[in-house]
């Protein structure tokens, strides 16, 4: 008696609808964003160098290189749709981080390049995840988010 209530509860919960267990281990892609950065600045001063860090929009992930260009890490996303992806901006030096005027002015970039020193240019990341667009703007020195995302 007992088996057959227990196979008729797991029939129930995994044989009915999958999507219980839907969206278990995804993660959002600025989370994955956020380890990408904290990694690419260990490995700039594990090397005592420079390392880039860039969104591979073909793989979905992002790729940390060295400074010569070889690729030393690749940090695979959940990203699953078509037009998932992170475009990097670099915030003007002049600015700082007080931002009086409303948003910073930004310049598109390929990649961010990280020095020894663990310091970057500070940067905006606009992000489309999951039909979804926000922003986020980092710290370069702290690795902290210096708001919380837009319309998530």
């Amino acid at each position: 008696m007992a088996i057959a209530l227990i196979g008729m509860l797991m029939v129930a919960v995994v044989g009915s609808n999958e999507s219980m267990f839907h969206g278990i281990g995804d993660e959002p892609l600025d989370e994955t964003l956020r380890k990408s950065v904290r990694e690419a600045r260990f490995k700039a001063v594990y090397t005592g160098g420079r390392a880039t860090l860039r969104w591979d929009d073909a793989d979905r992930a992002f790729v940390i290189s060295d400074s010569v260009g070889r690729e030393l890490e690749r940090m695979k996303s959940d990203a699953k749709g078509d037009k998932d992806a992170v475009v990097f901006e670099c915030i003007a030096p002049v600015q700082g981080y007080e931002l009086k005027d409303g948003e910073p002015a930004t310049e598109v970039i390929e990649a961010l390049l990280f020095d020894a020193d663990r310091c970057s240019t500070p940067f905006v990341a606009d992000i489309h995840y999951a039909g979804e667009d926000y922003v986020v703007r980092y710290d370069s020195f702290s690795n902290l988010r210096m708001e919380a995302p837009k319309d998530k």
